[in-house]
């Protein structure tokens, strides 16, 4: 049975792959003195995804609204110097291990790895120099998928030495985006390692369907598909047991319903050092392992802008932009201040090697490749209220 790592951003259905150009330029160079390049994916409907070989963070995400006027609706930075110094993860695909382990260390066998702790005492995203602080190898590609489809893209390839932040094995990572002419955005991995290791990627944008800067996400309504999350405790470190969302601020499965609509229910989840009525939590999707389906869908009634994910993953993040304190300027010069964007992230369960209840496992071992597969579908929903 094949294992899901990453999250891959697939295309749903007989939709046709062809990106109409792929463009490449330079965009900065880093306090270390690597060139950073970036390259600009556009179909024929005029949508445009942009990503840089920093962290192979996606900076832009424009797409038409209910009047046809295009924006970016993810957040971004103006520079790479505002990357490297930024903490809020905008954009890059985030590992070895996305999320968080518990006392920043696994066990393998008999053997305990000890790895980056970037969070208190424990490790976040895969370390301090995790994946979204390094410059990805990147090249254009043309193709056709396993239907015969024609695609065209950009290939980021990484190779994570043994050791580094602490995780063991050589690990090879292969991330290619793309974008077809359904406004399906596409990311597809793979990942290889020498040695037994741990891998949970994924990556890591922040939406607002309104557009960059343009307010709150709290408007926005959203369903997702799980009827279980996997609680935390006052760190964020999942409890080992899974909650019934059914009766709580959690449940998102029968009507799409603003995010901000129960963040004011007295919930012990909602009340914990993330700064209370936010949420950061790990939804347990319903779907069976390995199969791709539906996570969520978000619908803007501002904007009339909608977004779909579909996944491979088991599991499925959802964070609300609380850490935003109005510091942070956007490319377009706008301000991102409390609950500027949300967070959807698919993936496997939080520390999930400290924690065997969790399945399927996030251990990788030599000889094998691991894929996964995700969709992040946009669309334009009219009709009253939008």
């Amino acid at each position: 049975m094949k294992k899901q790592i990453v999250s891959i951003l697939a295309v749903i259905g007989c939709a046709v792959l062809f990106a109409q150009s792929v463009k490449v330029e330079y965009y900065g160079t880093t306090s270390s003195g690597e060139k950073v390049e970036c390259y600009t994916i556009k179909n024929s409907n005029g949508m445009e995804v942009k990503a840089i070989t920093y962290g192979a963070t996606v900076t832009d995400v424009v797409v038409p609204d209910k009047n046809g006027n295009f924006e970016n609706v993810v957040l971004n930075l103006p520079d790479i110097s505002s990357y490297e110094k930024n903490k809020n993860f905008l954009g890059p695909i985030v590992g070895r291990y996305g999320n968080r382990l518990a006392k920043s260390q696994f066990k393998i066998g008999d053997e305990v790895y000890t790895v980056d702790a970037n969070e208190g005492k424990n490790s976040l995203h895969g370390g301090s120099q995790g994946f979204y602080r390094k410059v990805w190898k990147a090249e254009e590609i043309k193709g056709k998928d396993l239907s015969g489809e024609k695609f065209a893209g950009v290939k980021f390839t990484l190779r994570s030495p043994d050791g580094d932040m602490g995780y063991p094995g050589n690990m090879d990572v292969v991330a290619i985006y793309k974008l077809d002419n359904d406004n399906n955005f596409t990311i597809e991995y793979q990942v290889s390692t020498d040695k037994p290791t741990v891998c949970n990627l994924t990556w890591h944008p922040y939406f607002n369907l309104a557009g960059a800067g343009n307010g709150s996400i709290l408007t926005h309504h959203l369903k997702i598909n799980a009827n279980y999350i996997t609680p935390v405790n006052e760190e964020l470190i999942p409890t080992g047991h899974l909650l019934s969302v059914k009766d709580t601020p959690f449940d998102f499965t029968l009507d799409s319903m603003a995010i901000g609509q129960r963040l004011n229910v007295n919930h012990p989840q909602l009340a914990l050092k993330m700064g209370g009525g936010a949420y950061d939590h790990n939804f347990v999707l319903n779907k069976p392992v390995d199969t791709l389906g539906l996570a969520c869908k978000i619908t803007c009634p501002k904007s009339g802008r909608t977004l779909e994910v579909y996944t491979e993953e088991p599991c499925l993040q959802l964070y609300t932009g609380q850490g935003f304190d109005g510091t942070i300027k956007g490319a377009n010069g706008k301000y991102y201040h409390k609950y500027a964007g949300f967070v959807i992230e698919p993936q496997h369960h939080p520390d999930q090697p400290n924690q065997k209840n969790f399945f399927p496992p996030t251990l990788i071992t030599p000889g094998e490749v691991f894929t996964s597969k995700s969709v992040y579908k946009f669309d334009i929903m009219y009709g009253p209220g939008y």
